[in-house]
Parts: C-alpha cells; sequence; structure tokens
C-alpha cells in the first residue's frame, strides 16, 4: 500500500485492513481466495462489525417498514422494488406525497401483499405514474373501500403510463356508486392514461348495488384520453346492476369529450344480473362528445340468457351515443356490438372479423399506426417507441441479445448525481464507465442487493483510472463477486483515490466472494 497525503492506492488480494481518510475497514479473509466480507457502519467507517441498519429485501424490511425510493434530477422518485411501491402509495395515502411524481426502473413484484389502494376520495394521487415500459407483478387488493383498484382515485391533470399489471383486485363490498378496477377506479382531471397492459382479475363476491366495474379505467370524470391501453383479464361483476365492462366502465357528470382510441379487449366479463351494462370497450356512455376510435374487443362474455345490455362495443347508452361515437372499430363474427335494450337508437359503425382475420394481419393494418401483430391478434403498439433494433432485453441487469451492443445495463443518476445500481450489469456498468476513463469521478449508490452472478470481475479503478468518487452501499450486499488477474491491483476496487474535500469515502455494504492473483512479481504497492 503506498499513501500520498490523503489520497491512497491499495490491493485487496492478501491484506487485512486498507485504511482511508482515517477510516478502516476489516477484510474477513483467510487467504487471497477465500469468500470475504464487508460489513460497514453508518460512521462512514468500515468495520467488520454487525450493520445496525435495517436490513430490506426487495424493499420490505426487516421491522415492517417500507424503503424509501431516491429521487433523480427531475424531482421523480424512482422506483425499483416492491417495498418502495408500498412506501409511494403510504406516501400517497397520508396526505404526505399525494403529488409525488415517479417512475420505475425495474420490473416490480407485490408478492402478494395486502396492497391499500393508491389514492382516495380524502387524498387523491396526483402524481405522474410512468411505467417505462416495466411490469408491476403480485397484486392483491381485498378492501370495500370507495375506490377499489392499484390507483384508488386519480385526480389531476399528470398521466399515468407505461407499463403492465398483473394480479387481483376484490372488492368485499356492496355499496352504490363505488368503483373497482384493475387500475384507476376513478379518473378525474384532463389527463392521459396510456400504454398500460392489464391482466389482472376482478372480483365483487358481494355487489347486488350499483358498483362500477372495468379493467382500465371504471369512471372517468374529465375529458381525458385513454390509449393504447389492454384487458385481457377476468372481470367478474356477479349481481351488480351497472357496469362491468373491458376498458371504460362510464362518462361520469363531468366526462364530456372523453377520447378512447387504439384499445383492446380480450378478457372475459361476467355478469349474473340480467340488467347489468356489460360492454367489451365501454359499460355505459351517457355524456356528449365522447369518442372511441381504432378499438379491438375480442373477448368472450358470460351472462344470463335474458341479458340485455350486453355488446361488444358498448352494453348501453343514451342519445349522447351517435353514429359517430364510434370510428374503425372491431369486434368477433357473431357478437353484438350493443345491447338489445341498449338506450342508443343509432347505429353504431364497426366491423366484424374471424381469427383468421385477426391472425393474418389484415386488421392490424386496417387499425393503424398505434398497433402492431402479435400470434393471434393485433395489439396496441406506441409507433414512437425505440425501434426494435436498438432495445435491449436485460435480466439483472445483463444483456440477453445476441451479439448485443450494450452488454450492461445503463444507470440512471437521482437528484443528488449518484448513479442507482439496483442490479449486477449496472455495478458492472459502473465499473466499465471508471476503467475507461469517462466515469472516474462517478458516485454511486446501492439501492437494492447486488448478484454478480459469478461473472469475471475487473477491479474497479486502475493506475491509469482511479475510481475518485463516492461508493454508498446504503447497507445492501454485494454477492458472487470473482476476481482473478495479475494485474497490479487486485480488488473489488482496484484503486480508489480519497478527495477529502468532497468526502468520497467507500461506506455501507457487505461483499461476499473471491478474490485470486495469479500474479507471480512484487510490486512497489504492496
Amino acid at each position: 500500500m503506498s499513501q500520498s497525503g490523503t489520497n491512497t492506492t491499495y490491493n485487496l488480494a492478501d491484506i487485512s485492513k486498507v485504511h482511508f481518510a482515517g477510516s478502516t475497514m476489516d477484510i474477513v479473509t483467510a487467504s487471497a481466495t477465500d469468500s470475504y466480507a464487508y460489513s460497514p457502519l453508518n460512521t462512514g467507517k468500515v468495520s467488520s462489525d454487525p450493520d445496525p441498519q435495517v436490513d430490506y429485501t426487495n424493499g420490505f424490511g426487516t421491522d415492517g417498514s417500507y424503503e424509501a425510493p431516491s429521487q433523480d434530477t427531475d424531482g421523480y422518485y424512482l422506483i425499483d422494488n416492491g417495498g418502495k411501491l408500498f412506501w409511494l402509495a403510504q406516501q400517497v395515502n397520508n396526505g404526505a406525497g399525494a403529488a409525488f411524481n415517479a417512475k420505475l426502473t425495474a420490473d416490480i413484484d407485490l408478492e402478494n401483499r395486502l396492497w391499500t389502494p393508491m389514492g382516495s376520495a380524502a387524498t387523491p394521487h396526483a402524481g405522474e405514474f410512468d411505467g417505462q415500459g416495466h411490469s408491476i407483478t403480485g397484486l392483491n387488493v381485498n378492501t370495500n373501500v370507495q375506490y377499489t383498484a392499484f390507483i384508488g382515485d386519480h385526480n389531476a391533470t399528470t398521466s399515468v403510463h407505461d407499463f403492465s399489471l398483473a394480479g387481483s383486485v376484490t372488492y368485499t363490498g356492496n355499496t352504490a356508486d363505488h368503483c373497482v378496477a384493475g387500475v384507476i377506479a376513478f379518473n378525474a382531471g384532463v389527463n392521459t392514461v396510456e400504454d398500460i397492459v392489464c391482466s389482472v382479475n376482478i372480483e365483487t363476491p358481494n355487489a347486488t348495488a350499483n358498483v362500477r366495474i372495468a379493467g382500465i379505467v371504471a369512471r372517468e370524470e374529465s375529458a381525458g384520453t385513454i390509449n393504447r391501453c389492454t384487458y385481457s383479464g377476468t372481470n367478474n361483476g356477479y349481481g351488480t346492476a351497472m357496469q362491468v365492462a373491458g376498458i371504460v366502465g362510464m362518462a361520469g357528470a363531468a366526462g364530456n369529450n372523453m377520447k378512447v382510441s387504439n384499445c383492446l379487449f380480450t378478457g372475459t366479463l361476467k355478469a349474473t344480473n340480467t340488467g347489468a351494462y356489460v360492454g367489451g370497450i365501454a359499460g355505459y356512455i351517457g355524456k356528449s362528445g365522447t369518442s372511441f376510435k381504432n378499438c379491438l374487443s375480442a373477448g368472450s362474455y358470460d351472462v344470463p340468457s335474458g341479458a340485455t345490455r350486453t355488446g361488444a362495443l358498448i352494453g348501453a347508452g343514451n342519445g349522447n351515443v351517435t353514429a359517430s361515437t364510434f370510428s374503425n372499430c372491431y369486434i368477433l363474427t357473431g357478437q353484438p356490438e350493443k345491447g338489445t335494450s341498449s338506450g342508443i337508437s343509432a347505429t353504431i359503425s364497426y366491423t366484424a372479423v374471424n381469427d383468421a382475420q385477426l391472425a393474418n394481419g389484415s386488421v392490424t393494418a386496417a387499425l393503424g399506426d398505434n398497433w402492431a401483430q402479435g400470434p393471434a391478434t393485433p395489439y396496441p403498439s406506441d409507433p414512437d417507441a425505440q425501434p426494435a433494433g436498438d432495445t435491449h432485453t436485460y435480466v439483472n441487469g445483463f444483456c440477453t441479445d445476441e451479439g448485443c451492443t450494450a452488454p450492461y445495463e445503463e444507470a440512471a443518476q437521482d437528484g443528488e448525481g449518484y448513479y442507482l445500481i439496483d442490479n449486477g450489469g449496472k455495478l458492472f456498468w459502473l465499473a466499465q464507465q471508471v476503467n475507461s476513463g469517462a466515469g472516474t469521478d462517478y458516485n454511486a449508490k446501492l439501492t437494492a442487493d447486488i448478484d454478480l452472478e459469478n461473472r469475471a470481475w475487473t477491479p474497479m479503478g486502475n493506475s491509469t483510472n482511479q475510481f475518485y468518487g463516492a461508493f454508498d452501499g446504503q447497507g445492501h450486499s454485494i454477492t458472487n463477486l470473482n476476481v482473478e488477474s495479475a494485474d497490479q491491483y487486485v480488488g473489488f476496487i482496484g484503486v480508489h483515490n480519497y478527495d477529502s474535500s468532497l468526502n468520497t469515502d467507500i461506506v455501507n455494504f457487505k461483499l461476499y466472494g473471491k478474490v485470486k492473483y495469479t500474479g507471480t512479481g512484487e510490486t512497489s504497492d504492496w
């Protein structure tokens, strides 16, 4: 080891302690090839003592708490695990974070933990929710509250968009005008709900009153837009006398000029009440100016033989539904477009198609640029999304595409400029940036436990490109480190050049794996 002032270089292959800026790191190891661990303290020093911080797994703390997310430079909360999403809902529901904007930065597993709908009549959700193309699985809602869904009440001009949602929603109440949905129970404010794929199964076992139920939005109370949304779950309305719908239940008192476009229904709608408003796209529309364009209804219906308000496009409506309300919409051959006693006198425009047409691409072409062809049916697709040739598939941050030009997933930054590391590939990306010279001064934080999968690790920082940044593990662990090298500085971090003016400490993480020095020469820095 050599030290000049407060700047330190070190080799971690077979030494027992490393000092930087007065801090001490104990490396638990019997030899250069054995497993070892860092167990840092919150003091900024690194020690072999146990870490007193709460341990989090998938963002759920051992003390019952939820892990708090960091923010990016635009103030968005960055959600990369289930606990952080629970934290966001908690902040919305207690009123402290009703207007928090959030982005998903990873696929989220809610682990079937009991979810309280995010936003209520008392404290509506008002922030933007950007899924960035990620999935949310394991949703479990079981309650009798007024607005029952993933998001209970969304009341703002901000958008909810770009994610898939899977799980279950069970409404146990039986109160008139309660709203139940997969995504949003009650939506107000001129906003956009867009690019959402929902496969949530909805149950309302006690419903005999006028409960409104839909896959995407149960009640739309604005001149908003629902675009490129898909519902493929089972919506069981039981005995409700109101809406059971695939996309939107109803346009409420302020629902004039609502626009629904490029939406797909492929799920199943069930009802036992012959008077229920059962519609593949919409349950009931009674407001002027509403429009439905480029939609496809290809689902199924389980209703009593005497049901008269069941239609593939709409269950029922009034005189505000005109011949121009629906345009370029498609339904399965043999299904009615509207209920036989729908209250709609206008002729609704639609085209009936069969399974072969759905599969051969002709319907996709007719629906337009916002659709792509799947194996059996068209599906909504954003034409402005990044071209497929420029996208990459990452598992634990490692690209799985053949001939991938970006092998590691790039980390995002929080509001303080720290790079947020939540998977193995992003940590490899950080090391790559340091060792190339492009990111020698990058500061980083771990936001999840990291598995390096025993992939060959190149020490982060070398004599040419020393690591100058701070590295804060925030109590997380790094497992399966695998270093085997004959280089001068061999370890998780090869060379760290501490800057006392910026407090670029290496703190707060546990490290497990192996380091093997394969060289034979001596160096002056040992």
